[in-house]
């Protein structure tokens, strides 16, 4: 089919319209708000906001024609490369089917939300245009990314959105340690990008292609003589993940992203940025082979488990989350490995609910800081962001707290909520895959699984204890901390946190609370119905699993809960003393460790930083001493040279050649004198001439 036909087939579906304004949307806003944003500083806000709902209200729209429809591709050639006998053809389209549909609404959902919470929480900011610009771009490129048809468009969207993640973390680039933070996260996704770019070159080598379609359908005819190979571009592919979803060893960028904007942190770690990871492995999920999938299973274990130890000792509320963002995306990956895509993707969505609403939540207790604190004299020595500081805000901040207890409840995996559904998903498919290979090492996979739902129920325990139970622990009146008397915080903050907090609730998802896969979301193949799940009927003809798994989760949950209960109850730290008093770290060796992220940024920073930095050093010191000392060296000879040469030249070769001039010059006066014009000299020169020949005939 021709371009014209492809662009007739687009314009004649309502859904490709939509799409196409979709992805146009969010973008022409980023234009308008980046080059006129000066010219509009109290409209940009609603401008975005305004897209934004256009956004959202299209995916809807998309969302209810592909999932209960069929899937609808349009694509059209791209470029060509070549000879007229012999040209590559690429191709560029939109893939709109059901995976492509829920993620269209969850981001364009999520993204609404954080520009309305915005709206409050960056009002007054002398970069207010261009946040909301950078939102735009940071949407359109997520959007981008679901929609495309092929790898190499997928990559593009890729890499653009690392740039809006680059421009959002460092906002404040005026901060040093923004400006450091966004500079780091850009580095390390542009390594694991690396991996990505091999893999497609390697998937293009063997397939001549980049179509999604087109690859799937190669794939379930593949020879098996080249696994080995398939393997190799698999990893290449995860790699990708790897930086994106911040998995280990590549996490390290996630915490310190916490240097932007809270609402860019709920944005980009909750449901777009970091979820772009497991997406790319839910749509290349038919090109990894067993080994492959292995691997994926192990590193999504291992950042589960590590990013929960992490969290342990941390103080600053913001980092809390993003280790628990770890966490969470390797509980998501290590899904993938253990043959379950659906329950990740069923997990990515209820975690981008119940975190995006604990971000904002940490949004506006800091917002709350910074109004109370404000008026303090001291006020420059506290940290805002330190959960020692605060203290028994359920009672400043009512609303606040229920929302909290509701993603808490999320998050950590109680009984009627989605985390419950979704992480129990996760684990009967982690516990059937592991019984399936006949060896009991497998098993260590979902028994870290299981390691990891304790973990979070003590630090999110221990966050909810510190912020909220107890007393005020700085000397102020808490009611400062109000945004008026009746209102606890602005209404453009409260009502996306109450909105995401809701939906934390396992009844959006399943009639049963206790099933996932009585749901509209889960266990029909509803998300990837080109992959028939085995896990699923697996563990739906053993019912023992579910029961097993959802029993054990709910008791480390709550023995998780209870362990940080009667460990933090009775805290209560002197009233005025600040967190500045206190140890930036624990004093414990193994707390310390795990504080400092079992210090891989002091390994990077050993191992590739500082050798680079010495090779640099070594380099400059190469070129400056001996490079251009060579040069320099050189340079003297030559110009001693041309000394020597000069001087010889003017010497010799202009002497001689001044001395053959004084003698032609004298020879011409002597013979002018001779020339007198009298006879009688001409006669005596003439006999003296003659005599001269006679004479020398005579000698001869």
């Amino acid at each position: 089919m021709n371009d014209t036909a492809i662009i007739s087939q687009i314009s004649e579906s309502l859904t490709g319209q939509l799409a196409v304004g979709l992805l146009l949307v969010p973008f022409v806003s980023f234009l308008i708000l980046f080059f006129f944003g000066r010219k509009l500083p109290s409209q940009g806000d609603w401008l975005a906001t305004l897209t934004g709902g256009i956004s959202f209200i299209l995916s809807f729209v998309i969302f209810t024609q592909i999932w209960t429809g069929t899937p609808q591709h349009f694509r059209w050639t791209w470029f060509s490369l070549g000879e007229t006998t012999k040209t590559l053809d690429f191709s560029a389209g939109i893939l709109l089917d059901n995976l492509a549909a829920v993620m269209l609404v969850l981001v364009t959902f999520i993204s609404l939300l954080i520009q309305v919470f915005s709206i409050a929480y960056m009002h007054g900011d002398k970069h207010y245009s261009r946040y909301f610009a950078y939102l735009g771009l940071f949407t359109a490129a997520m959007i981008s990314i679901i929609l495309a048809d092929n790898l190499l468009l997928l990559f593009m969207g890729w890499e653009l959105v690392g740039f809006a993640s680059y421009l959002l973390i460092g906002f404040w680039f005026e901060k040093k340690a923004a400006a450091k933070a966004s500079l780091k996260a850009f580095l390390i996704n542009r390594l694991g990008d690396v991996g990505l770019l091999l893999g497609l070159f390697g998937l293009y080598a063997l397939f001549q292609t980049f179509d999604l379609t087109e690859l799937n359908n190669s794939f379930s005819a593949q020879n098996p003589t080249i696994s080995t190979y398939l393997t190799l571009i698999g990893l290449g592919l995860f790699c990708g993940c790897i930086g994106k979803s911040a998995q280990f060893p590549l996490q390290v960028w996630l915490p310190d992203a916490m240097q932007g904007p809270t609402p860019v942190s709920a944005l980009i770690h909750a449901a777009t940025m970091v979820a772009a990871g497991v997406y790319l492995l839910a749509r290349c999920y038919a090109f990894f082979t067993p080994d492959a999938l292995l691997i994926i299973a192990i590193i999504g274990t291992l950042t589960a488990l590590s990013g929960g130890l992490a969290a342990l000792f941390q103080h600053d509320i913001k980092r809390i989350l993003a280790y628990s963002t770890i966490s969470q995306l390797g509980f998501m990956v290590m899904g993938m490995g253990t043959g379950n895509p659906e329950a990740s993707l069923f997990h990515l969505i209820t975690h981008a609910f119940f975190k995006a609403a604990l971000f904002l939540i940490a949004g506006i207790v800091i917002h709350a800081m910074h109004q109370g604190l404000n008026a303090l004299p001291y006020h420059e020595e506290v940290d805002r962001q330190d959960i020692r500081n605060m203290g028994g805000l359920r009672r400043i901040l009512p609303i606040t707290f229920i929302a909290y207890l509701l993603a808490f409840g999320g998050i950590v995996g109680l009984p009627f909520f989605s985390g419950f559904l979704s992480k129990d998903a996760i684990l009967s498919g982690a516990w059937a895959w592991a019984e399936s290979k006949n060896n009991r090492l497998y098993f260590l996979i979902p028994d870290i699984g299981f390691i990891s739902v304790l973990l979070t129920a003590f630090y999110m325990t221990r966050q909810l204890l510190f912020v909220f139970f107890g007393k005020f622990r700085l000397n102020l009146d808490p009611k400062t901390l109000r945004h008026s008397i009746r209102n606890e915080a602005s209404v453009l903050m409260l009502i996306p946190v109450v909105l995401l907090a809701l939906l934390s609730l396992a009844s959006f998802f399943a009639v049963n609370p206790f099933n996932a896969a009585s749901g509209w979301l889960y266990g029909g193949n509803q998300l990837m119905p080109q992959l028939p799940n085995m896990l699923l009927r697996a563990i739906a003809e053993n019912h023992e699993i579910h029961v097993y798994t959802a029993f054990l989760s709910t008791t480390l949950a709550l023995a998780g809960i209870a362990f940080a209960w009667f460990k933090y109850r009775n805290l209560e730290l002197k009233i005025g003393r600040v967190a500045s008093a206190y140890s930036a770290e624990p004093l414990n060796p193994i707390a310390r460790f795990t504080f400092r992220q079992f210090y891989l940024n002091e390994l990077y920073r050993f191992a590739f930083i500082k050798p680079a930095l010495k090779l640099g050093k070594t380099v400059a010191f190469f070129d400056k001493k001996v490079i251009d000392g060579l040069l320099h060296f050189f340079g003297m000879i030559a110009v001693v040279g041309a000394k020597i040469i000069g001087w010889f030249d003017r010497i010799f070769i202009d002497g001689f050649v001044n001395l053959l001039a004084w003698f032609s010059g004298s020879l011409g006066k002597m013979g002018r004198n001779l020339q007198g014009g009298e006879l009688q000299s001409y006669y005596l020169y003439a006999l003296l001439g003659l005599m001269l020949v006679v004479l020398s005939i005579l000698v001869l």
